[in-house]
């Protein structure tokens, strides 16, 4: 369900502002678009869980958020030359 929201989500979002896909950096939207999702999720979640000040919450939901875009950064990295290395490129 998360794929196809992410799909949907931008896919008005070219409609919106009228821009075709093929000019499209798909794998930064596709990142972003989920990164979103799960800021607004980690948002709520953590303010029904801790209950604490909102904004304190809306901080720490930022900071899992950017965590996680960079782990799956150094995933990425990581495979790339796994691969490489694999393959003897």
């Amino acid at each position: 369900f998360g794929a196809m929201l992410t799909e949907v989500m931008v896919e008005l979002w070219m409609l919106i502002w009228n821009m075709h896909g093929y000019v499209l950096n798909w794998d930064a939207w596709l990142s972003l678009s989920d990164a979103a999702i799960l800021f607004i999720y980690l948002g709520i979640a953590l303010n029904r869980v801790y209950g604490r000040a909102r904004w304190l919450n809306w901080i720490r939901a930022g900071a899992l958020t950017y965590s996680l875009l960079y782990i799956l950064w150094l995933y990425r990295f990581v495979l790339f030359f796994t691969t490489m290395a694999v393959l003897k490129i």
